[in-house]
């Protein structure tokens, strides 16, 4: 992926081929957006699968066997994250390599805090936040995400007990 972010006119073309792919999605951001995290990814997949098109069938099974064959949760996470993001759900701008790079260091700060068996991942950035707990939510991890602390502290407190 580096080679391809550091030459323009390949990052080009790929931005092409992957805004074409994006017409061809059977749902639409607007969509994704309003179905709850817990469950938006395998919607999404599942969506896939089902289609009509025997390509997104084939893109449908291919991420449900990268997740499967991934050797780590963090693999898995980062799979889930980022396609989260092709999806349209809550996405950064693919079109700009600036946020190709910053989708992927998003990623990795959240496998960091799951490596850690972090309780949370407090950020301000709302779309990080979402795509985070979407994919939490698809790993079925206990992680919580928010971009307001004091409300954070109660979902511990309240999971915990401590309340």
């Amino acid at each position: 992926m580096n080679k391809v972010l550091s030459n323009p006119d390949e990052y080009k073309e790929l931005c092409r081929q992957l805004i074409h792919l994006k017409t061809l999605l059977p749902f639409t951001p607007k969509e994704i957006n309003n179905i709850p995290e817990n469950s938006v990814f395998w919607t999404c997949v599942d969506k896939l699968k089902s289609a009509s098109d025997a390509n997104l069938q084939l893109i449908g099974n291919f991420i449900q066997n990268e997740i499967e064959s991934a050797k780590t949760i963090d693999e898995q996470f980062k799979i889930v994250f980022d396609w989260l993001n092709f999806f349209g759900y809550h996405p950064d701008d693919l079109k700009r390599i600036d946020r190709v790079r910053s989708n992927s260091s998003d990623a990795n700060h959240a496998t960091y805090a799951i490596a850690c068996d972090a309780a949370a991942i407090l950020t301000l950035d709302k779309k990080f936040a979402k795509r985070a707990a979407a994919a939490i939510g698809a790993l079925k991890l206990k992680t919580e995400v928010s971009t307001d602390a004091n409300e954070l502290l109660h979902r511990i407190a309240e999971k915990s007990g401590s309340r």
